[in-house]
């Protein structure tokens, strides 16, 4: 932790390799994580941290089940391939 000059606080922190799963988005908006399909369908659940997001905050913070091209352009960050697993559970 030092040697690459992270933060403390990361060193208390837990891996949890079963959390996350590669091709999560990360919504830089809403800090919440969810599964997109291939029509930005969000596939359910989503989490909030660790704790699942129920349906109906679902549709109150996006409108609905799905989001536009343009929100997840400009306000997602994906998670494309196995490396990023670690980096899905700091935002978690």
């Amino acid at each position: 932790v030092e040697k690459f000059g992270y933060p403390i606080e990361v060193e208390s922190l837990k891996y949890d390799p079963n959390f996350a799963i590669r091709g999560l988005h990360i919504d830089k908006e809403t800090g919440m994580l969810l599964k997109l399909d291939q029509y930005n369908k969000i596939q359910l659940p989503l989490f909030k941290g660790r704790s699942p997001v129920t349906t109906a905050e679902t549709v109150r913070t996006y409108g609905g089940l799905r989001v536009s091209r343009s929100y997840v352009r400009e306000n997602m960050h994906m998670m494309k391939d196995l490396f990023a697993l670690p980096e899905a559970c700091l935002y978690a």
